[in-house]
């Protein structure tokens, strides 16, 4: 009545991990699996839509840097104004 002793609250907390070289060689080994019941031309689809996608990847990837770069520069010219006016 006096004394509270209750354990303390338990957390079924699970860390988790995201290896990004596995999940890509597990796609790969999947993609291999498949492309042997697949005609020449689903094969040639199939490398399209990939490459497209790492061309899409690539080209966000170079816009975003193109736009960090204009805002540093911006950011630059406006302290070299404010500090030689």
């Amino acid at each position: 009545m006096f004394f509270n002793n209750s354990k303390p609250k338990q957390f079924n907390y699970k860390p988790r991990f995201y290896n990004a070289q596995k999940d890509a060689l597990e796609q790969r080994i999947k993609m291999q699996e498949i492309s042997e019941n697949q005609t020449e031309e689903e094969r040639i689809r199939i490398k399209m839509q990939n490459d497209w996608e790492r061309q899409r990847s690539k080209r966000k990837s170079e816009k975003k840097s193109w736009s960090h770069l204009l805002i540093l520069l911006a950011l630059a010219a406006l302290i070299f104004y404010i500090i030689f006016r």
